[in-house]
């Protein structure tokens, strides 16, 4: 049976190498997606980061599951009685958690009441802050330059 788990354990570990080769030649699959749709700098700027925005906001979530799981009766997963939930909704429950905090919506309905919940909801608001930011900036980005080669070919 170890042979089976040293033989999974290598399978994994060759999928995280091409994970990594794929991060590092990111900058040209980028390029070549953008010159086959004619897409604008800022486009593929505001395009990349949405997607690396859905990535942090999986791996923020999961982080928010694990910190309400170790802290046990004060954590948000016993105080909101998410406990018996199934592990694909309880997953979903921390999903719509991190969207509506990094959108900073915040319905309510599901927070942090110890010390170290306080302290990482306040990590993702800035992070969501900067984000809509940069988001904000990318589109005003793309509105111009749409209007200058617009302008020019007229």
């Amino acid at each position: 049976m170890s042979k089976f788990s040293k033989l999974y354990k290598l399978i994994k570990i060759t999928r995280l190498i091409r994970l990594v080769k794929l991060m590092k030649n990111r900058g040209k699959i980028v390029k070549k997606i953008g010159a086959s749709m004619q897409l604008s700098e800022s486009f593929e700027r505001l395009a990349f980061f949405v997607m690396a925005l859905f990535g942090l906001s999986h791996i923020f979530g999961c982080i928010w599951i694990f910190i309400g799981r170790s802290i046990g009766e004060e954590g948000w997963v016993t105080q909101n009685e998410f406990d018996d939930l199934p592990p694909f909704s309880l997953y979903l429950t921390a999903l719509y958690f991190t969207f509506t905090t990094i959108s900073t919506v915040g319905f309510g309905d599901i927070s942090g009441g110890a010390t170290s919940e306080k302290l990482y909801c306040i990590l993702i608001l800035f992070i969501g802050v900067l984000a809509y930011s940069f988001i904000a900036g990318s589109i005003t980005s793309i509105i111009i330059s749409y209007e200058s080669t617009n302008h020019a070919n007229h």
